[in-house]
């Protein structure tokens, strides 16, 4: 390793720890921007590197499960999840060849079809690299008990609020109740979400029965 200074760095501040995110490019209703999961994911990123050290790597923009497939909704892109599994195992590789010590991939897109794509690259990273270690978190897993995750709600759009002040048209949202259906807007209830373990078969997500 030549050090961290082509990572935007000091060697004395490498600490051998890649932060590397992804965010879904896909519609977040009328009020915020089609790159909110990427945006949330990088000031995460970069307030974890700021506690830890480390390097946050630009982003990745891949969504599986996207809100296209999901409700119709345009401007959004949606990728298999073979690719995002193959992308995961490969950067985990190559970082790992860079020699990091911790590639930690964060991702603010997190149905679970999203998510088991990037544990099963991420496995397979581990299965041929014993000298790093790989993670795959989500920013769900570290809302605490306060917190709901949500698609455009209260809690993505305060994030994309804080991180990119003057990015929100919170005047752009209807005066009436928001839907799912029409405003692909929901809110997942974290309760919910933490008594479920993500399972291969994603069988367990239907947000219909948590939208509220």
């Amino acid at each position: 390793m030549a050090g961290g200074s082509q990572y935007g760095c000091s060697s004395d501040s490498f600490d051998g720890i890649c932060l590397a995110y992804d965010g879904a490019l896909e519609w977040h209703s009328l009020h915020a921007p089609i790159g909110l999961d990427s945006v949330k994911a990088e000031g995460i990123c970069k307030a974890l590197a700021s506690e830890t050290g480390g390097v946050v790597l630009p982003a990745i923009p891949m969504g599986v499960n996207t809100i296209k497939p999901f409700k119709g909704f345009p401007h959004s892109i949606d990728i298999s999840a073979d690719l995002a599994s193959r992308v995961a195992e490969e950067f985990c590789l190559q970082h790992a060849d860079e020699g990091f010590k911790i590639v930690i991939l964060f991702t603010g897109h997190y149905p679970p079809e999203h998510i088991n794509a990037l544990q099963e690259g991420v496995d397979r990273a581990r299965a041929a690299v014993d000298s790093t270690h790989f993670e795959v978190w989500a920013d769900l897993h570290l809302l605490g008990d306060d917190f709901k995750a949500d698609h455009a709600g209260a809690t993505e759009t305060s994030f994309q609020m804080h991180f990119v002040p003057g990015s929100v048209k919170v005047d752009a949202l209807p005066d009436r109740p928001l839907t799912l259906d029409g405003d692909v807007l929901w809110v997942m209830i974290l309760a919910k979400l933490q008594k479920c373990e993500v399972q291969r078969n994603s069988s367990w997500w239907c947000p219909e029965e948590w939208n509220g």
